[in-house]
């Protein structure tokens, strides 16, 4: 199952097998292999994963968050970002930075699969 999130979370943030590698500071194959279920990352890359797509290690190698879910999750936040960048949002009366709409994106993140691995914890 992390290959295909993987690969998910690649195409959710356009990025090619060659930027995620550049910024893994691996092989554009070692992730295409990643993604091909043939290799698996050792830990300090998956801790790099998991900081440049933000989201828990947990997530990336548990198999009980559904795919659907998490498409839907990254389209919704997507659509959120699309929003905030062409309407512009303020905090303090200062508008905010690409960056830091970035950031409040990453967090939104980061709490939907929290609060979605707890939902799915309590069902069994």
């Amino acid at each position: 199952m992390f290959s295909k999130k993987l690969k998910e979370l690649r195409k959710m943030r356009s990025f090619t097998q060659a930027e995620l590698a550049e910024q893994l500071e691996i092989s554009p194959s070692a992730v295409g292999m990643y993604e091909q279920g043939r290799r698996e990352p050792d830990f300090p890359t998956l801790i790099k994963i998991s900081d440049i797509f933000g989201v828990d290690i947990d997530y990336l190698l548990r198999d009980d968050i559904s795919q659907s879910d998490s498409v839907g999750i990254e389209e919704l936040l997507t659509d959120i970002r699309r929003q905030l960048l062409s309407h512009g949002i303020k905090f303090q009366g200062k508008k905010l930075s690409l960056k830091e709409i970035d950031e409040v994106i990453q967090a939104a993140r980061i709490s939907f699969y929290i609060t979605l691995e707890r939902s799915s914890q309590n069902t069994i």
